[in-house]
């Protein structure tokens, strides 16, 4: 009988190319960059923070706008949620389209949005600014480090338009990662996807057809509460007005002065019991003092509204965002302001 042959067989390995080992690379880059485009857009589908979810929603909002506007409304959430276009076209004539997006996206993004629509649009007559008052003081930082990659707009747009904002190489690094690799930056979303399925359910955020969010539930302890931190912050700051803010001015008014229309700055509403505390008084006053010799050294900006509009709690959500009845009553407020302000712009040819 022969002896079995216990050799072990040999095992032949396919040589490798460089053309095969590019090949496999670029599949591999291919796939990835595809798994992170489509995550990425479900994310943004799919999320619950509000904030980014507006940003992201006004931008495309710019993009979708059909025919030209007569009135464009820029600024953060209190006016996102405070400025109803509707009264606007109602009380001042002519379309109005609402691009409003939150407090930390600065006056720079107004600038930004603005630029871009009139890229896209004949100049409106009017451009309304509104911002809580806590807005103005802010340094570019919190824009660089978290909200640029939200923008839909071609990377390094930001060196691009005016003004600028600049980012260290780390600060890039991060945005670029935010941005284009949701797999890596934003995994325990994933992950809570996996383990928690009903987190996949949109939140329900909507705007109307011109941007406006309407809002119908008051909140009155949460506005007391939000007013306690507001007094909290107050206690430590003295007003001044940020670079990146003052900047932002330069170049509305800038824009304002090349197309031939007015900017309305106007202060955002506010909680009755918040606009009564010392420490608010003390601290508007200079910040009136500082937009008010801003607008009079200007032939575009008027500044309207100079006493904030106050609402009780019973009206609002937190101290400056408005229910969907006291939003009428402030943008009444508002374009009566605007249509009583003595203007030689195109804002009432």
């Amino acid at each position: 009988m022969p002896k079995a042959n216990l050799a072990l067989t040999e095992e032949h390995v396919p040589r490798g190319t460089a053309r095969a080992l590019v090949v496999t690379l670029l599949v591999a880059v291919v796939a990835f960059g595809l798994s992170n485009a489509a995550l990425r857009r479900e994310l943004d589908r799919r999320t619950h923070n509000r904030a980014l979810w507006l940003i992201q929603q006004k931008w495309e909002l710019l993009e979708r706008v059909a025919g030209d506007v007569d009135t464009v409304v820029l600024g953060d959430s209190a006016g996102n949620q405070g400025v109803r276009p509707d009264v606007l076209s109602e009380r001042l004539g002519g379309a109005a389209v609402n691009y409003c997006t939150i407090g930390d996206m600065l006056a720079v993004n107004d600038a930004w949005m603005l630029e871009r629509h009139l890229e896209r649009h004949a100049p409106p007559k009017r451009v309304i600014v509104v911002h809580a008052y806590d807005v103005w003081h802010r340094s570019a930082k919190v824009l660089r480090h978290k909200l640029l990659w939200r923008v839909p707009e071609p990377w390094g747009f930001w060196e691009e338009r005016e003004p600028k904002v600049a980012l260290e190489s780390r600060a890039a690094a991060e945005l670029f990662v935010r941005r284009y690799l949701p797999v890596y930056y934003e995994h325990k979303t994933i992950a809570e996807w996996v383990t928690s399925p009903s987190t996949l359910a949109p939140a329900g955020f909507s705007l109307d057809g011109a941007g406006y969010m309407r809002l119908d539930e008051a909140k009155p302890d949460r506005v007391k509460r939000d007013a306690a931190s507001h007094v909290a912050f107050l206690r430590k700051r003295q007003f001044s007005l940020s670079k990146a803010n003052r900047n932002a001015l330069a170049r509305l008014e800038a824009l304002g002065e090349k197309h031939g229309f007015e900017i309305f700055l106007a202060n955002a509403p506010i909680y009755e019991g918040l606009r009564r505390e010392p420490q608010f008084v003390r601290y508007f006053a200079a910040l009136d003092r500082e937009l008010g010799q801003i607008a009079d050294a200007s032939p575009r900006l008027s500044y309207v509204l100079r006493e904030p509009v106050t609402f009780p709690a019973s009206a609002m959500e937190n101290a400056d965002h408005l229910t969907h009845a006291a939003a009428a009553e402030y943008t009444a407020e508002l374009a009566k302001a605007i249509a009583t302000t003595p203007t030689d712009s195109a804002a009432f040819k």
